[in-house]
């Protein structure tokens, strides 16, 4: 009976550390669009200013961002004043996971 609630105890305690650790996380933010203008973009990830800054459209080299982030669920907003965007949506963050949010065009 000690031995079980031990391992259930541990397992919980695994789960919960797994959970609280941050890992470096690259974000890749670019204009993939063949327009011309040039647009103003802000990231947002869990309500925290991120990126904020103007892209040209390039379609082979985006800013890259490296963050900290935990593992789990994560709120990402971005804005555009110019190309009228405002896009929310979350994520889960695991390991070797690629999560790609679907192209603004």
């Amino acid at each position: 009976m000690k031995k079980n609630i031990v391992v259930i105890l541990f397992g919980i305690l695994l789960v919960i550390s797994f959970f609280s650790i941050k890992v470096s996380t690259n974000i890749y933010v670019g204009d993939y669009s063949y327009s011309p203008m040039v647009i103003d973009v802000q990231l947002k990830i869990d309500d925290k200013l991120i990126f904020k800054d103007s892209l040209r459209s390039s379609s082979f080299f985006p800013t890259i961002i490296c963050k900290k982030l935990r593992y789990g669920v994560h709120k990402i907003d971005v804005l555009s004043k110019k190309a009228d965007i405002n896009q929310k949506s979350k994520i889960l963050l695991f390991p070797n996971q690629l999560d790609f949010l679907e192209p603004i065009y």
